[in-house]
């Protein structure tokens, strides 16, 4: 893990934290529906042009609420 952060090729591609958190906290600040729509998926406080198609199985979906419920607490 050292090596991603201090390497001047990867750190390029990381982001900072505050820049990660940025949309979640503009999702808890503001109303759904009104600022942003429910049920869509967001990159760059922006509606993502492409989703992976697997978001949207509803199959694969029971399946890890299925596996996730054997898994200990």
């Amino acid at each position: 893990m050292k090596f991603i952060t201090t390497n001047p090729i990867t750190r390029g591609m990381l982001i900072s934290p505050e820049k990660g958190a940025e949309q979640l906290v503009r999702f808890a600040e503001s109303r759904p529906g009104t600022d942003w729509e429910p049920g869509r998926y967001y990159e760059k406080r922006k509606p993502a042009k492409r989703v992976n198609p697997q978001a949207r199985d509803a199959e694969l979906a029971r399946q890890l609420c299925e596996r996730s419920e054997e898994l200990p607490a």
